[in-house]
C-alpha cells in the first residue's frame, strides 16, 4: 500500500518560506554546532576503541577469570569487525 501511494503522489514543492528559514544564521550555527559535538564524540569513541584493542592485545597470555570471558569475547570480536584503516587511525589517536 505504501508503494502505491508513494508512486501516485507527485512530488509537493517545499514552500518558499520553509526553505527560506533553512538558510537563517541561527539554524546554520545550530547545525555547525552538532556536526562539532559528533566529530568530537566520534574522535572519543575511536579513543575508546584503540585503548580498547591495545588492552585485549596485552591479554592473550593473560589468564581471565571465568566471570570475564563474555565480555572479554564480544570486546574482542567488536575489534576484529573494526576496518583496519579505521583501527590505525584510532590507535594513532592514541600517540597524540
Amino acid at each position: 500500500m505504501k508503494t502505491a501511494m508513494i508512486r501516485s503522489a507527485t512530488p509537493t514543492p517545499v514552500p518558499f518560506s520553509h526553505a527560506q528559514a533553512w538558510n537563517q544564521p541561527d539554524d546554520l550555527s545550530m547545525l555547525r554546532s552538532e556536526v562539532e559535538m559528533l566529530m568530537a564524540e566520534d574522535t572519543q569513541l575511536m579513543k575508546i576503541a584503540g585503548a580498547a584493542a591495545l588492552f585485549v592485545s596485552q591479554l592473550k597470555d593473560a589468564a581471565l577469570p571465568a566471570s570475564a570471558l563474555p565480555a572479554a569475547s564480544v570486546l574482542a570480536k567488536l575489534i576484529s569487525e573494526i576496518p583496519d584503516d579505521t583501527m590505525s587511525d584510532a590507535l594513532d589517536l592514541l600517540s597524540h
